[in-house]
């Protein structure tokens, strides 16, 4: 599996921070996997309303900084060749490979890779 690393940056906002994820590509045996959907979660495990079900690689959400560190963030990535088959394309077996990802934030501030904007 190839990946890059999740890119986090932050914006202060009245003594809570937005942040801004953009989740990377994923590629498994030469295979690009793209973001179909993204869960952001609490300690509880608690999904945040920042989550959203569409393919867009990148999410934004408010939190106090005392809990910054302690979200996840779930991602289902789908083959991004399965995407563009159709209904009309003469095999009609489309053979969906779906792979799961977790990133965590406290892993980007430790690696020293959150950026202040």
């Amino acid at each position: 599996m190839e990946r890059q690393e999740l890119l986090v940056s932050t914006e202060n906002e009245g003594g809570e921070t937005r942040v801004t994820c953009v989740l990377p590509q994923l590629t498994f045996n030469e295979a690009r996997f793209v973001v179909q959907a993204i869960t952001v979660r609490d300690t509880s495990g608690t999904p945040l309303p920042a989550s959203h079900r569409y393919n867009q690689p990148t999410v934004s959400f408010v939190v106090p900084d005392h809990r910054l560190a302690k979200r996840t963030l779930d991602a289902v990535y789908l083959d991004a060749i399965a995407l563009k088959e159709t209904a009309s394309d003469p095999d009609p077996a489309i053979d969906w490979e779906v792979r799961w990802q977790q990133f965590k934030l406290s892993d980007a501030l430790t690696d020293g890779e959150l950026k202040k904007e």
